[in-house]
């Protein structure tokens, strides 16, 4: 069922990958002596699917996506988390019934995971290259959503003239993320070397040094 849901059908797989077509195409060969099958008269190509198309041969998206929503929704240890939210004054004075909140964006939710979660991801994937705005379209609508709510910009705002690496590294509130263009983190090389750092201050290479030179080995020379 899961499969089917998700357009992974082994008929659609089958449709996909030119097999089906192959097959169809070599029954009808083999009871008419046409030969060559690969290829029809109207110049169809039925061969197989080359081996740089199988990647795309299964929908892995609506797979993920309803993975993703049903282990989301059924699990219990998110059952007891509220969504903190505010309750928005009536509009109509003398309906007393009514009641509206929306979303507290002042919480841990908001702060937390869209600064230094979200954010991180749009960062690491502008630095290696790829473009948001095409390959991570979903992610980048909510932060740009979400940031309206909180009042802050951490990536810059749909409609303006950025793009590529600038829809990042130009937000207004970058340095409150902890993206890695927020620590002057632009290049793969930059990043190594960030890495690389020690999380007391020190360097690493006299650090590796000291070591060295502190070893029994090269204490005895």
């Amino acid at each position: 069922f899961i499969m089917t849901e998700g357009g992974n059908h082994p008929r659609d797989i089958g449709r996909r990958s030119g097999l089906t077509d192959l097959a169809i195409r070599k029954h009808v060969a083999a009871h008419s002596n046409q030969g060559n099958v690969t290829e029809s008269g109207d110049g169809e190509d039925y061969s197989i699917a080359p081996e740089r198309e199988r990647s795309r041969l299964v929908n892995y998206k609506a797979l993920l996506e309803f993975s993703m929503s049903y282990g989301l929704s059924h699990n219990i240890r998110l059952g007891s988390v509220m969504a903190p939210c505010l309750v928005v004054p009536n509009d109509d004075p003398n309906d007393k019934t009514t009641r509206r909140v929306r979303p507290n964006a002042s919480t841990r939710f908001f702060t937390d995971d869209l600064p230094h979660g979200m954010c991180v991801f749009l960062g690491l994937a502008t630095l290696l290259g790829f473009d948001v705005e095409r390959d991570m379209p979903e992610t980048l609508a909510c932060v740009r959503k979400l940031q309206l709510w909180m009042g802050k910009e951490y990536v810059v705002p749909d409609g303006t003239s950025a793009k590529g690496r600038a829809v990042v590294e130009s937000a207004r509130d970058l340095g409150e993320t902890s993206a890695p263009q927020a620590f002057g983190v632009r290049t793969v090389d930059d990043l190594k070397r960030f890495l690389s750092m020690s999380v007391f201050g020190e360097e690493l290479q006299k650090t590796l040094e000291n070591q060295v030179r502190s070893s029994p080995l090269v204490s005895k020379l």
